[in-house]
């Protein structure tokens, strides 16, 4: 059994132009009207030998052949534009999109990486601290302009969420890095975010960041390519 295929884009932009096109289409009408109205009473002045009456007739015919040209010309080349400007608009949402959403995987190994050191994986507190800058700098990239417009009200409301978990993580890393040797082993975390344990702090940071994920690929799906 066949199954439906999916409309291409190209035939979906045109169709959301295509009011414009029914427009243009009765103005068509119109002016093919009269131009064969125009057309008759040249023919008529003709046979009656009247020169300026078919001059006249002439001349308009000329015009109302010329507005029809115009027209149609006006009306594809507006479509076109139209279609560009959109096409445009969606391949700069792929792109934006696609990077925030990889920068979230990369975000989220690296958080991931940071609740096995806090687990007692013996990793080195070096290789946390320098974990822990790259997560502050992966999250500084959800305020580019360019992206931060495309955010819906509740995805900005994570980013603001994401915010308050990401700077307990650095408070607490710097607090061990001044404490320890940075080639030592992670050391059991007894510090408190806001007055809950860590391990809990950084669940509620995966938390949020698949819920920043899902919100960035909603974005993505509603562009349909």
């Amino acid at each position: 059994m066949n199954k439906k295929q999916p409309k291409l884009k190209i035939y979906e932009l045109i169709e959301e132009y295509s009011g414009l096109n029914r427009d243009i289409c009765a103005l068509t009408l119109l002016l093919v009207v009269m131009i064969f109205t125009a057309a008759m009473f040249a023919a008529w002045y003709i046979f009656s030998s009247d020169v300026d009456g078919t001059w006249r007739s002439a001349q308009t015919v000329g015009v109302l052949v010329s507005a029809l040209i115009i027209s149609k010309t006006a009306s594809r080349h507006i479509c076109h534009t139209e279609i560009l400007r959109k096409n445009e608009s969606d391949v700069s949402v792929v792109q934006r999109t696609h990077q925030a959403m990889a920068v979230i995987a990369d975000l989220r190994q690296r958080v991931v990486f940071v609740k096995g050191c806090f687990e007692g994986n013996d990793r080195p507190l070096m290789a946390l601290s320098k974990n822990v800058k790259s997560i502050e700098a992966h999250y500084q990239f959800f305020y580019n302009r360019e992206l931060y417009e495309l955010l819906p009200p509740n995805a900005l409301k994570i980013i603001e969420s994401m915010s308050g978990s990401i700077f307990g993580l650095c408070t607490v890393v710097e607090v061990l890095v001044q404490k320890h040797d940075l080639t030592a082993s992670v050391p059991p975390v007894k510090e408190k975010h806001n007055g809950g344990d860590m391990q809990d702090a950084i669940d509620s940071l995966l938390s949020e960041i698949n819920s920043l994920d899902d919100e960035i690929r909603r974005i993505r799906a509603s562009v349909g390519r």
